[in-house]
């Protein structure tokens, strides 16, 4: 069982209000993160008052399956990017991915500081408390995250096919069922073959960063099971300006290739490079980069 997280100690800690405002501007909107990147900047050692901004990918509460592939990347505003410190479990990034070198860099030179670690997993469906130390001025702003590991199934099955009804929400299923059946004294004439299915599961494909979701980041909540930003999709949005470079998650096409050598393919009716079908196969923070798509 993994170490618990130590409880950093109250010298290395600002108040618990700045890591509020700071955790909220990074949930509330990404954009919002990237913004203070840009105008705040690292502050003197005088300059103490601007609330140091730490934002993790992926994001606080998310749910990853144990052996899948993905980025991890952290992001400091406001504070010297050179001395940022990353535990997982008590355990410094490095060695908590083991074999993979940590990326340092300053996206917006001298205002920001980044870490990514690229193409790592967690093995083990235990849970994950990542916890960024960024040292201002002789003080510490301290901020955690939570992630869910959860376990893959022992079984396999031969086939799987996903159908996905772009759009298809509860409003339009129920208009299919009153218009293809009928609805008398307010009980319906019958009911589509999908309501007799044995099982029957109900997905919520917001953004983290908007209730209102397109066709690009909803595909990739069913593909990964990862919340994504508007017109993203396979990525968790960074503060590049490189669509392209963005923190990646693996699918579960990749998923089963990698982990049962299974065939895998997509059919559309749709370009194959629209948001639906892409979201299965490319990784990208923005869905009109479909010449990109399709060289994926």
């Amino acid at each position: 069982m993994s170490p618990p997280v130590p409880a950093p100690t109250a010298s290395r800690i600002t108040s618990r209000a700045t890591r509020g405002i700071a955790r909220r501007a990074v949930l509330g909107t990404a954009a919002t993160a990237s913004a203070i990147v840009a105008t705040h900047g690292v502050p003197e050692a005088s300059a103490q008052s601007v609330p140091v901004v730490i934002k993790a990918l992926p994001i606080d509460h998310a749910n990853i399956l144990a052996g899948s592939r993905f980025d991890f990347r952290v992001e400091v505003a406001g504070a010297q990017p050179d001395r940022i410190e990353v535990t997982l479990n008590g355990q410094d990034a490095d060695t908590f991915f083991r074999g993979t070198n940590a990326i340092r860099t300053n996206e917006v030179a001298g205002k920001s500081g980044e870490v990514t670690y690229r193409n790592v997993t967690v093995a083990n469906a235990v849970p994950v408390a990542v916890q960024v130390i960024a040292p201002v001025g002789g003080r510490s702003s301290v901020d955690t995250f939570t992630w869910t590991v959860l376990r893959m199934g022992a079984g396999q099955a031969r086939n799987v096919i996903l159908f996905i009804g772009d759009g298809m929400g509860d409003p339009t299923i129920t208009a299919t069922r009153i218009v293809s059946r009928g609805i008398a004294e307010g009980k319906y004439d019958g009911f589509l073959n999908m309501d007799r299915m044995q099982y029957r599961g109900t997905v919520t494909t917001s953004g983290y960063d908007a209730l209102v979701t397109v066709s690009a980041n909803s595909a990739w909540a069913y593909a990964t099971g990862h919340k994504s930003v508007v017109n993203g999709m396979g990525v968790y949005e960074d503060n590049t300006k490189d669509p392209a470079d963005d923190p990646r998650v693996g699918n579960i096409l990749e998923l089963a290739k990698r982990t049962r050598r299974m065939a895998t393919g997509l059919v559309s009716t749709a370009d194959i490079t629209d948001a639906t079908p892409a979201a299965f196969a490319a990784h990208t923070r923005r869905r009109c980069e479909q010449a990109f798509a399709a060289s994926t």
